[in-house]
């Protein structure tokens, strides 16, 4: 992706946290907590004029960008839409009626679940972690709420992992190396403190790269609730960047 204008890099947190996350294919899958976040300290403390023109400035450039970038992402399609919620949009059906009511809505939004206490972690040996493992798997907390979250991974029914997992914007995800068996596998991803789980079987050939995912969306002025959930994503390609990952102590 090319650099923002030097105007929209406040924007750039939002663009992080999907940057190594897979591809989103629909609206609905965009976890709009950061871009809810930035967008209000960008209007802190300004009159409602002056939010209204910064924003609608504001997402005229992002507008120019994406047209000379050629930008096809639809989360950056999705920032650029979302914006017209504080700006461009007031005074339209369904749209906030001033930035204050926007702020004061996103203020007053109902705080989600609360989630349980972690429970203790025992360390994890296990024998199918090896230095040499043809499984990549990448484990993270891609909420901001919790901000720690446990993940207990099972696959063929030995744990593997067993740790927590704090929410960062830059190197969330936590590389481990699995040595599996041709064939077809099965993963058990579980949280005590967030009361979630998936279960999900995939076929190890060669080499596999894989990202178990958690996500959770409190209630805002803008949406419901998305409950916690873990999600997976694999692929033979290594569609992670070397700079998106930690490797796992």
């Amino acid at each position: 992706m090319p650099p923002l204008p030097s105007r929209l890099r406040y924007l750039q947190p939002v663009f992080d946290q999907f940057a190594d996350s897979p591809p989103v294919e629909h609206y609905e899958d965009v976890d709009p907590s950061v871009l809810e976040r930035v967008l209000g300290q960008r209007i802190e403390g300004r009159s409602d004029a002056e939010a209204n023109d910064i924003l609608r400035t504001d997402r005229k450039e992002l507008g120019d960008w994406l047209a000379k970038s050629g930008e096809p992402t639809l989360v950056a399609h999705f920032v650029h839409g979302w914006m017209m919620k504080g700006g461009s949009l007031i005074g339209q059906e369904d749209a906030v009626e001033t930035i204050s009511d926007l702020l004061s809505e996103i203020g007053t939004a109902p705080l989600g679940r609360v989630f349980g206490p972690l429970p203790q972690i025992e360390p994890v040996i296990s024998a199918l972690v090896q230095n040499d493992g043809n499984l990549f798997l990448y484990v993270s907390n891609s909420s901001f709420e919790p901000q720690v979250v446990d993940v207990c991974i099972e696959i063929d029914g030995q744990i593997v992992i067993h740790d927590v997992f704090e929410h960062q914007l830059m190197h969330d995800l936590t590389r481990y190396r699995i040595r599996l068996a041709h064939g077809e596998h099965h993963m058990l991803v579980k949280s005590q403190s967030a009361v979630t789980s998936l279960e999900q079987r995939f076929v190890m050939g060669e080499v596999l790269h894989a990202s178990v995912a958690f996500w959770y969306s409190r209630p805002s002025a803008f949406g419901v609730e998305h409950p916690p959930c873990f999600t997976f994503h694999a692929d033979i390609s290594a569609w992670i960047p070397e700079h998106g990952w930690k490797p796992a102590k």
